[in-house]
C-alpha cells in the first residue's frame, strides 16, 4: 500500500501569483484538492473510480491557516494525510512546507462519500474497501458549523460559468475562494492578505446560476469577516465563509530559518 503519509514536491508558478508576486489563496485550494485526488487514486478510491460504482466524494468542510505566503518559484514541499471519523467523515491534513521543512501553510478537511444518484452520503465502512477504514492517527473532527450572518455590509452578485464546473457537476470549491476575494474592498485586496478561513458547503451552484456573495464585518479591528454565498435559484444559501485578514506588514516574507 502507498505510504499513510503522501506527498509531491512543487514550484509555484508564475500563473498562481498575484500582483506582488505571492501566492494566491484559490492556488492553495487548488493544491489541497490536487494532492487529496493523487491520493485516493493512489488508494484506489478515486471519485473517477467511484463514479461508476455510483458513488462521488463530496468536500463540506475546509479550514486553512497562512503562516507565510511563498512566493513565484519558491520550492515546496505539499504533505496529506487522512482518517475515517464515524464511519461518515473522511478527514483530512494538509502541510505545504518550504525548502527548511517549516509548515508554512497548513489546512484541515473533511468529506462525505455520497450516492450520485439521490445526493445522500452513504457509509464508509459499507462502501470503501478495508483499508480505507483507518488511517494515520486520529484527525480530530472539530470543523462545526460557522455561525449565520446577522447583517450584511456589503455584497456583490456573479454568475456561474462552464470554467467554474467540476467533476461533480457542480461549482468547484475553489472558486468559491476566488468569489470572496473578488468581492472585498480594494483595501483588503491591495493591503491586507488571509491569515485563516474557514469554509462550508451547505449547497451547491451548477452552471448559469447567479449567486451573491454576502459579508458582514465582524469585528473591524481584528480584520474578522462572515461571508454566505447563495444562489438566486431557489433563494439557497450555498456556502458559508469566515476569514480573519492581516496587513501586509504584519507578515514574514522570507523562509524560516
Amino acid at each position: 500500500m502507498p505510504e499513510s503519509i503522501y506527498q509531491i514536491p512543487l514550484g509555484v508558478r508564475f500563473s498562481e501569483t498575484d500582483a506582488f508576486g505571492i501566492l494566491k489563496p484559490v492556488a492553495v485550494f487548488n493544491y489541497f484538492q490536487d494532492v487529496s485526488s493523487a491520493h485516493t487514486a493512489a488508494l484506489g478510491v478515486s471519485a473517477r473510480e467511484l463514479y461508476p460504482m455510483g458513488k462521488s466524494w463530496v468536500v463540506f468542510r475546509y479550514r486553512l491557516f497562512f503562516e507565510r505566503y511563498p512566493v513565484w518559484n519558491e520550492a515546496l514541499t505539499l504533505r496529506t494525510w487522512r482518517c475515517p471519523d464515524r464511519r461518515l467523515y473522511e478527514m483530512r491534513m494538509f502541510e505545504i512546507r518550504d525548502a527548511n521543512a517549516c509548515v508554512i501553510i497548513s489546512g484541515k478537511g473533511s468529506w462525505v462519500l455520497i450516492s450520485v444518484g439521490s445526493k445522500k452520503p452513504l457509509r464508509l465502512d459499507r462502501n470503501l474497501p478495508a483499508h480505507m477504514q483507518t488511517g494515520t492517527g486520529r484527525i480530530e473532527n472539530d470543523l462545526g458549523k460557522l455561525p449565520q450572518l446577522s447583517g450584511v455590509d456589503w455584497q456583490e452578485t456573479f454568475r456561474v460559468r462552464h470554467l467554474d464546473i467540476d467533476f461533480n457537476q457542480h461549482v468547484n470549491n475553489a472558486v468559491y475562494i476566488g468569489w470572496i476575494w473578488e468581492q472585498m474592498p480594494e483595501v483588503y485586496r491591495s493591503g491586507y492578505r488571509m491569515r485563516s478561513l474557514d469554509i462550508q458547503f451547505v449547497g451547491d451552484a451548477v452552471k448559469g446560476d447567479v449567486v451573491t456573495v454576502e459579508t458582514q464585518c465582524l469585528d473591524k479591528d481584528a480584520h474578522v469577516f462572515l461571508h454566505r454565498v447563495s444562489r438566486e435559484r431557489g433563494s439557497q444559501e450555498v456556502t458559508r465563509v469566515q476569514t480573519v485578514w492581516q496587513p501586509n506588514t504584519e507578515w514574514k516574507e522570507t523562509p524560516c530559518a
